[in-house]
């Protein structure tokens, strides 16, 4: 019979830096990433505001249960179990479709496909958002496009949401 304490005691195995365990990374969303480097809106105030509507805009969207895909979003902060406010969940959706569908309604469709496909479906290429609304075959002018057209559907946004005075 094999004595394995002798057997695992001879091995002494140790686990190569490689084989040990990475915790796990997350990448910062589309939005995030843009906000941080200043690429919304030279002004970090404006910057920051058009942050804040994308964010809302997203949490109504998540808010009124639109999502086909219901899943755990660990970039997101939540605490509690229950619903907020007080009120029944049904009437927190509620609200949230009504508060979605008022922002969505003010975007023109050539900024709201952008900002959808940016916030709301996770697309994380401005070149790839670019093609699907141009056709552009060249990469920088998709990218630009996109780009573009995501920071004037964010600029819509936060004047609804009242962050900016309408000129």
């Amino acid at each position: 019979m094999l004595d394995i304490s002798v057997t695992a005691a001879k091995t002494k195995y140790q686990p190569a830096n490689d084989d040990a365990p990475k915790p796990r990374q997350f990448r910062k969303s589309l939005l995030e990433r843009l906000a941080e480097q200043g690429k919304l809106y030279p002004d970090a105030m404006l910057n920051a505001a058009l942050k804040v509507a994308g964010d809302k805009y997203y949490e109504d969207w998540y808010g009124a249960g639109m999502s086909t895909l219901i899943g755990i979003d660990y970039g997101r902060v939540r605490t509690g179990g229950g619903s907020g406010g007080g009120l029944p969940v049904g009437r927190l959706q509620t609200q949230s479709r009504e508060r979605y569908r008022a922002a969505r309604d003010t975007l023109p469709d050539v900024y709201r496909r952008p900002v959808d496909m940016i916030l709301l479906d996770g697309q994380d290429d401005l070149a790839a958002v670019g093609v699907a609304l141009t056709g552009a075959k060249c990469p920088k002018t998709a990218r630009a496009v996109g780009l573009e057209r995501f920071k004037v559907g964010l600029f819509l946004l936060a004047q609804h949401y009242g962050l900016l005075q309408a000129n």
